[in-house]
This record gives structure tokens, C-alpha cells and sequence, in this order.
């Protein structure tokens, strides 16, 4: 996702880009696309500063955290940044995340990296496949979201008798 950069043009520029699931490197995070993923950009100059935005559309297959079931959640992000064209360049862990700084003579810039950080950076803490999932049980591993199961719910572990005492 390669962006070319014009010093003298002022109009905005669109840009589209379809990608494949293996090309953004995810496979820690996710196990799969149900198509391809979508990326369009937005670039305008702004002065000596190249404004940056656009969203991405990422068909996400994940993995349900308590019934362990593969479901659709399609990721729609915006997009923004802020490219500062300087003589002398700041060290990138001193710059807000949205913004970053090119020489002048660079010509264009890869946004791949940056893009597949927002669809990280956004993908759910707990990913479940509806918000009720019932998720497996702890005994026999039944998926209680297709049946139930006939497994006792009750432990019988004698540690815990002087409380079911107080209870009744």
C-alpha cells in the first residue's frame, strides 16, 4: 500500500487497494479473512505536511473465546495521519502515533505496516461470537450454545460445605 508523494500537487488523491489475508501478516491474531480486506487513502498536502486519511474494511474470522466457534466480525476502521516533510528527523518514538516525518526527498510511503497495526490495535480484547454465548462446559466440553449437557453443575468438593451451610 504504497502511496506516491507529489510536493507541488494540492488536490486530494484517492487511492484503493484490495489485500489478501496473508499479505497483512495476521496470523497470531486471527485465522482467517471470508474475503478480501479493503484499504482506500486520502491524500492531501497541506502546506509543507501531507494529510493522510481513509478507512479500511477487514472481513475478520475469529475465534469465540467461550465456545471456541470460528464467526464473521467485520472490522470497519478510520484512518489518519499526519506526514511532516522536515531537513532534520525526530526520533519516532517521541511523535504522537498518528504522525510521522519524512525527508524531503522521499518520493512515496509504504502504509501496509500502519494499516495492519489499526486492525490489530482494534480487533476485540474478547472476541465472542454473540454476546450471550454460553461458551463449553467446564466438565464434558459440550458446546451449551448447540445443547445442553447432563453433566451435574454442583461440586461436590468438601471445601466448600460450611458455605452451601450458610445458604440454606
Amino acid at each position: 500500500m504504497k502511496i506516491e508523494l507529489f510536493p507541488g500537487r494540492r488536490e486530494r488523491e484517492e487511492q484503493f487497494w484490495n489485500f489478501e489475508y496473508g499479505e497483512m501478516d495476521l496470523g497470531a491474531f486471527l485465522s482467517d479473512f471470508y474475503q478480501n480486506g479493503r484499504v482506500c487513502l486520502f491524500t492531501q498536502l497541506v502546506g509543507r505536511d501531507y494529510h493522510i486519511t481513509g478507512e479500511v474494511f477487514a472481513p475478520l474470522i475469529l475465534e469465540c473465546s467461550r465456545c471456541l466457534e470460528r464467526f464473521r466480525h467485520p472490522l470497519n476502521l478510520a484512518l489518519g495521519w499526519v506526514v511532516r516533510r522536515v531537513d532534520v528527523l525526530t526520533p519516532e518514538d517521541e511523535l504522537p502515533a498518528e504522525e510521522f516525518e519524512i525527508l524531503p526527498e522521499t518520493q512515496e510511503l509504504d502504509f501496509t505496516a500502519r494499516v495492519r497495526e489499526s486492525i490489530i490495535f482494534n480487533l476485540p480484547a474478547k472476541a465472542l461470537c454473540r454476546a450471550d454465548c454460553r461458551g463449553l462446559c467446564f466438565m464434558c466440553g459440550q458446546n451449551l450454545n448447540v445443547r445442553a449437557c447432563a453433566c451435574r453443575r454442583e461440586a461436590d468438593d468438601p471445601r466448600w460445605d460450611g458455605l452451601r451451610r450458610l445458604r440454606q
